[in-house]
């Protein structure tokens, strides 16, 4: 804050979480300076979602492309 700059600047950033029940959570939050007149940095503001859909969606087409890659390394090994 002392700066006044964010090294996130406009990023996205997703972390893992946890919601008070327990279960796990991906987040995914931006984070800006808050400043008054004389642009003195007054505080943090940051918006925060829950991104856990994405993240299991992104993870599942991860997984079936490395099924796919490796059915097509195995099909290619047998072809002289």
């Amino acid at each position: 804050m002392r700066t006044g700059e964010t090294r996130y600047g406009t990023d996205v950033l997703r972390v893992p979480a946890v919601h008070k029940d327990g279960r796990p959570l991906s987040i995914a939050f931006t984070v800006g300076l808050l400043h008054d007149a004389d642009d003195t940095v007054t505080g943090i503001a940051a918006i925060i979602r829950d991104d856990t859909k994405r993240w299991n969606d992104e993870r599942q087409s991860r997984r079936r492309l490395n099924e796919l890659e490796s059915q097509l390394a195995s099909l290619s090994c047998g072809v002289s």
